[in-house]
């Protein structure tokens, strides 16, 4: 017990003298000077806790859920007067910087040696520590804890739609009031992705109620302005996917001669071969369904593994379809 008491005084008497020392003689200055001064500071932090530690472990404090309470916040003890020496060398805040300082080595000296003096003083040095502590602990949660917590809700919270898309959601509603009653499924495809749900959802009912939709979007499949169709085709198609079938290899044929022509075209190191991955969704999908796309999908697997930017989709096509 007696080896204990000299060795906490020692670490004590050391390290708050160097602590009071550094705070009274700072001087303001600016933060890259102190580059490097947690390498002095860190050890005598720990050594201020460390001499707590063994006065509570040698003779303890009433209430004894005092001197538990200080003992499991000693890590954030450490850390704060390990950091509140920093704090003197601002230009602002200072005496009450010093202040803390000089707080936190008298309440170690407390804990120590405050039974021989007072009952009161071990409670306290004891309750400092543990003010110091609970504090500091609680600032570490946040800044490591709090961005961590805020990443995880952001992650799990449903997602909305931005300023950009409300904004883009209200002109399409404007735009869709303008819609005739006899609108072809041309006209009605450019709202099925639209950000207004109201808006989505009607043209999608009334292309679904279009007696001849099979034959429209076959045909627009057959031309070179089927950008949303293919979306259509993946996504909200209301019959069987195989009916298309033949419009499907049609529209596999044009898209590979216009990606032909991009690559004869531009002849870099990346060429822009059109926006073809969505038209080998809605491929894959009609033979899924039970469609008949093979040869034309065997096509696009020959042309897509003789470019090496775009092999990967061949292998794709490959592992889903058993092409090539």
């Amino acid at each position: 017990m007696a080896l204990l008491m000299v060795l906490a005084n020692l670490l004590a008497v050391v390290s708050g003298g160097l602590l009071v020392v550094l705070a009274i003689t700072a001087k303001p200055t600016r933060g890259e000077n102190l580059m490097g001064f947690h390498l002095v500071t860190t050890p005598l932090g720990l050594a201020q806790a460390t001499a707590a530690l063994l006065g509570l472990l040698a003779h303890g404090v009433e209430p004894a859920w005092l001197g538990w309470l200080a003992g499991l916040l000693l890590p954030g003890y450490a850390f704060a007067m390990l950091a509140l020496p920093f704090a003197c060398f601002d230009r602002r805040g200072v005496t009450p910087a010093r202040a803390a300082v000089l707080l936190g080595v008298l309440a170690t000296f407390a804990v120590v040696d405050g039974p021989f003096v007072t009952a009161w003083a071990s409670v306290v040095g004891s309750t400092v520590v543990a003010v110091y502590g609970g504090i500091a602990m609680a600032l570490l949660a946040k800044w490591w804890l709090g961005p961590k917590l805020r990443r995880m809700a952001q992650f799990h919270r449903p997602a909305g739609p931005d300023a950009w898309q409300q904004k883009q959601g209200e002109w399409q509603r404007g735009q869709w009031q303008q819609v005739p009653a006899d609108a072809t499924a041309g006209r009605l495809l450019g709202f099925v992705r639209a950000f207004a749900p109201e808006v989505k959802a009607a043209s999608l009912q009334r292309l679904a109620a279009l007696p001849d939709l099979l034959e429209q979007i076959a045909n627009l499949l057959r031309t070179s302005t089927a950008s949303d169709a293919p979306h259509y085709v993946v996504h909200h198609w209301p019959g069987r996917r195989a009916d298309l079938a033949g419009a499907m290899r049609d529209h596999l044929d044009l898209m590979l001669a216009d990606a032909k022509q991009r690559l004869q075209r531009d002849r870099g190191p990346n060429p822009f071969l059109g926006n073809y991955a969505g038209s080998l969704d809605a491929a894959i999908a009609v033979q899924q369904d039970g469609g008949n796309v093979r040869d034309a999908l065997q096509r696009w697997h020959d042309f897509l593994a003789a470019l090496p930017q775009h092999r990967e989709m061949a292998r794709q096509l490959v592992r889903y379809l058993g092409v090539g």
